[in-house]
């Protein structure tokens, strides 16, 4: 049975340019997709923008794809960071 799920090819079509949702979970889609034996297609129908664009590429290489008309949006890394304010200790407080 093992054996029969590593040589299954693994397709998905989700539409990915909502980044709600992708911001929360498209990294856990991400390693999904790395953790699977089986060749991962992606096909880009329409708009991949943001998460969706990378995980467009994180397909299998060879079994990335994208329709005449389709258009993939990048941009750069956006990010925030919380939580308590840490006071600075320097090197010299520590030795």
């Amino acid at each position: 049975m093992a054996a029969q799920i590593r040589r299954a090819r693994y397709n998905e079509y989700a539409s990915l340019s909502k980044n709600y949702l992708l911001g929360l979970s498209g990294m856990g889609i991400y390693d999904a997709m790395k953790l699977c034996k089986a060749d991962v297609s992606t096909v880009c129908l329409g708009l991949s923008a943001s998460m969706g664009a990378f995980l467009l590429a994180s397909g299998t290489k060879g079994k990335r794809f994208c329709m005449p008309n389709a258009r993939v949006m990048i941009h750069q890394p956006l990010g925030t960071a919380g939580g308590k304010k840490v006071p600075y200790v320097s090197d010299r407080e520590l030795g």
